[in-house]
């Protein structure tokens, strides 16, 4: 864990995965598309922000790309601070402003056979 620090009490992660539905319709998996080094430069920039703004010492984010099954990991993030109300507050905000800032889309595709792409 490229993350490990001995001078932080708390360890906060997130873990989005693939569920197997969304508005009441049936889902059999996803396709995450982006604009790859945009969406990098995003997220490294986000988590600087977080880390200036939050105090926090620690702030990672790794989003996948490409076909997703049900229950596979699609977002991981992970936050360490010397204590966890700062550490919870920052995984929070870090994952926001991933979904809303990052160029990354996402084709949900359904049981009958079709598909969308969802906000």
């Amino acid at each position: 864990d490229s993350t490990q620090r001995p001078d932080c009490g708390a360890l906060a992660t997130f873990v989005g995965v693939v569920r197997d539905n969304h508005g009441g319709r049936a889902v059999t998996s996803l396709e995450y598309t982006a604009h790859e080094r945009i969406a990098d430069l995003t997220i490294r920039t986000i988590e600087q922000e977080v880390l200036t703004e939050y105090g926090v010492d620690e702030c990672r984010v790794v989003h996948r790309g490409g076909h997703l099954d049900i229950g596979e990991a699609a977002i991981v993030a992970v936050v360490r601070s010397g204590h966890r109300a700062e550490a919870f507050a920052a995984l929070a905000e870090v994952v926001d402003r991933v979904k809303h800032r990052a160029p990354i889309w996402k084709e949900e595709h359904y049981a009958d056979g079709t598909s969308e792409f969802v906000a």
